[in-house]
Parts: C-alpha cells; structure tokens; sequence
C-alpha cells in the first residue's frame, strides 16, 4: 500500500493504531513467486534493450558492457535503466494514466486533457475511454477509503459503482501493466468488495 491508515482514537482526538492494508493482506496470496520472478526479468530486459539502442544510434559501436554482467549492471545503473528505474517509470506512467483518464471519468468529466500524457499514456488513456463507452459505468464512489472495524483492514479503491450488463455494485481496478498477480486479483474480486460492505455499501458488490 502507498497509503497509511489508522484508527481513530476518541480519546486523544488523533490517530490511533495502524491498520493492515488490502494490498498487504492479499499478497500472502502471491506464494510462487515464479510469475514474478518472470515478469522482473522482462522488467530488467527492457532497460538492457534501451541502453543497446541508445548506443546504437550514439554510433559509438562499443558494446563491452554486454561482456558481464557486472558491466551491464554497472551501464544500466549509469543511465538509470536498472529493474528498478524501469519499474518506478512504468508506475509514474500508471498514475499519470489513473489520474488524467481514469479518476476524470468517474468523477464525471466528459473528456481527459490526452495533451497531458505521453504518447504511450494516451493509448492506455483512450482504451479507458472505449471502456466507458462498452460498460457505461456509473460511479458512486471513486478513489474511496474502505475500511472493515472488524477486520482491522483498509485499503482505498479506484471505483465503485455499476456496470452495464452486470447486478450490484461492481469494483474497478485501473492496471496499464501486463503482470496481475493472485493477490492483485483477491484484493480487487474479495478484498474491495468485503471492505465496501463493512463500510456501510451494504448493496451486492460483484
């Protein structure tokens, strides 16, 4: 979770202990980590296969860092294309995309401003956008905190309202990455929806 939450305490007026995350929970869910370990290789590819290029077309020609793996670790960390950078890049670019195209239509804007993101984002942003337009959604909450006394569990989700063609509440989870991981899945299909019900969204959340 990139977000903290606490309890309320009466008597202090301020906050109380912490509470789990949704997303913290949910991950004890990811216990092969084979489909990760996978995805972070494809990751770090990406940052070898950009630097190849960059020299490339430097037409300097030399590719000696390619000779061990100490010296493309040492290049990529150079120019900022290790797993890492490569990682935190893909997560701007999901927020960028989450804010601009996402929030802005459930928030009711009819439009999003595409000229604020990059090309790359504006395609995740209009494959929103055909979405909107194929499931119509109608939203009653959007980027809501959620949160079970009981459980001691909280978590804040991108969407919750109607879709058409489906009975009930439906939870929406905007993702621009090809990797969804089990616990990625039990956060939005059980988590969410158990979090809004103890929330008071006492209607059917599917």
């Amino acid at each position: 979770e990139t977000h903290a939450y606490h309890r309320h305490n009466p008597k202090t007026g301020k906050k109380g202990r912490r509470l789990s995350g949704v997303t913290t929970v949910c991950k004890t869910l990811d216990y092969d980590p084979s489909a990760l370990l996978r995805w972070s290789a494809k990751v770090q590819c990406i940052g070898v296969a950009e630097l190849y290029e960059l020299t490339v077309a430097a037409g300097t020609g030399e590719l000696d860092w390619l000779s061990t793996q100490d010296a493309i670790w040492r290049k990529l960390e150079e120019h900022m294309l290790t797993f890492e950078h490569v990682r935190d890049r893909a997560a701007k670019r999901g927020t960028n995309v989450h804010e601009v195209a996402f929030q802005a239509l459930g928030m009711g804007r009819p439009v999003p401003d595409l000229d604020l993101l990059t090309e790359e984002e504006q395609g995740h942003a209009r494959a929103i956008m055909a979405f909107w337009l194929d499931h119509e959604p109608k939203a009653e909450h959007v980027e809501q905190i959620v949160y079970s006394d009981r459980l001691g569990i909280a978590g804040r989700l991108d969407f919750l309202g109607t879709l058409k063609g489906y009975d009930g509440l439906c939870v929406v989870d905007a993702k621009t990455g090809r990797y969804i991981s089990a616990g990625a899945h039990a956060q939005v299909g059980g988590g969410y929806p158990l979090l809004a019900a103890d929330s008071g969204d006492r209607k059917s959340v599917v």
